[in-house]
């Protein structure tokens, strides 16, 4: 009886249990009091003795559960609580990102502050337009954009650390193969022979096959961390090199052999990737011409064509009465110079972009590098727009 009195009494009044409206009970029935102090337990930590009230619960604060996620509370742990919103699916993908681009941070984490970040930048992006005095649809697509434009900033920037990471692994795998091949030929084991090559000239290539061999010889399968090597970085070159390893390994096959024809095969795709960069070099002056140079200054001519007939058409008389007088009877021009001036800022815009991604594509064999281009050519194509409109202006104000 009094056993069972002391178990009811704990869990109504227990910190570390669940929550329920007695958390902050006190003991005061006298047969479950007398019991509760009969226990042997009451000297632990769970229990007060109060002149007062006899037995009270020992937390001095809120339970557990609140004082983990709510009174305690902070940015770290808003972040969790907004990233977990994000959809398994998608926390999965960015974390495999953040992995590839080697950013220490849980996925849920990076997501609740991107989220946290975008709704202040949106709010601050609605509260400048209704300073403004815009309508209520520009005010909201002002929001939407600001909210929008943080996510496309963080993909940009991790999908440049991804490819900024698979070049300076690609660059140096040759170097590091043949060097492996060396030590195997001495007499390592392959796993130790990589180790001994992991030189600090090879940078965070160095850095991941520590790990490796750190994993290795605290027991894990030689296979399994190289096949967690493959996945830190988005090359398809290291993992082909890392599947004829593990077929080398399983076939029982000269590793070092294997080693030095897979450095060579790596170093001919690097020696073929510069051979087609200088036989489209042309291509690219072309295209680079083109799209920053050509396109904007023939669209600033039309737009001053567009104006200049625009002005005409103002100052001409009403053509209402010439109909039926001639065969010919002037019309306005379908649209203004203000609408062709939005045309052409759209077009400049997406000319230029494509432009970049076609560049990156054909010099580094990635389209994804035409997020570094397309900032500096959208610049530099507007910049040239501007200028052709001023000189223009300036033209034809010294003929009039």
């Amino acid at each position: 009886m009094n056993n069972l009195g002391l178990k009811a009494a704990r869990f109504a009044c227990d910190a570390n249990g669940p929550i329920c409206p007695q958390a902050n009970w006190e003991v005061s029935d006298g047969p479950l009091r007398e019991a509760a102090a009969s226990s042997q337990n009451v000297a632990g930590s769970r229990w007060l003795r109060s002149s007062d009230a006899g037995l009270v619960p020992r937390f001095a604060t809120a339970p557990r559960l609140f004082s983990d996620s709510v009174v305690g509370m902070d940015a770290k742990g808003i972040t969790e609580i907004v990233g977990r919103l994000v959809p398994r699916a998608t926390l999965d993908r960015l974390g495999g990102m953040l992995e590839k681009a080697g950013v220490d941070m849980e996925p849920h984490v990076f997501s609740g502050f991107v989220i946290i970040a975008c709704c202040g930048l949106a709010m601050a992006g609605m509260a400048m337009g209704l300073q403004t005095e815009l309508g209520i649809s520009l005010v909201l697509l002002c929001a939407l954009a600001s909210f929008l434009f943080l996510p496309v900033v963080a993909y940009a920037m991790l999908m440049l650390r991804v490819e900024a990471r698979k070049n300076r692994v690609e660059e140096v795998l040759p170097d590091f193969l043949q060097l492996a091949a060396a030590n195997v030929r001495a007499g390592m084991p392959i796993d130790q022979a990589m180790w001994h090559a992991a030189r600090p000239e090879f940078g965070m290539l160095s850095n991941e096959i520590e790990v490796v061999a750190k994993r290795t010889f605290g027991g894990e399968p030689f296979a399994k961390t190289l096949d967690e090597l493959a996945s830190r970085f988005e090359s398809r070159i290291l993992k082909r090199s890392v599947s004829l390893i593990k077929q080398g390994l399983q076939s029982g096959g000269e590793m070092a052999e294997i080693l030095e024809n897979t450095a060579a095969d790596v170093r001919n795709i690097q020696l073929l990737r510069k051979e087609i960069r200088a036989g489209l070099l042309m291509y690219v002056i072309f295209i680079v011409f083109a799209s920053v140079l050509g396109a904007p200054f023939m669209y600033a001519v039309s737009y001053k064509l567009v104006s200049v007939l625009e002005g005409i058409w103002a100052q001409m008389p009403n053509v209402e009465a010439m109909k039926g007088k001639t065969l010919v009877v002037p019309t306005s021009p379908g649209i203004g110079a203000d609408q062709f001036l939005v045309f052409a800022v759209v077009s400049v815009a997406i000319t230029s972009v494509i432009a970049s991604f076609i560049i990156a594509t054909i010099q580094t064999g990635s389209k994804k590098n035409g997020v570094r281009y397309a900032p500096i050519f959208f610049v530099v194509s507007l910049l040239v727009f501007i200028t052709a409109i001023l000189v223009l202006n300036m033209f034809f104000a010294g003929m009039g």
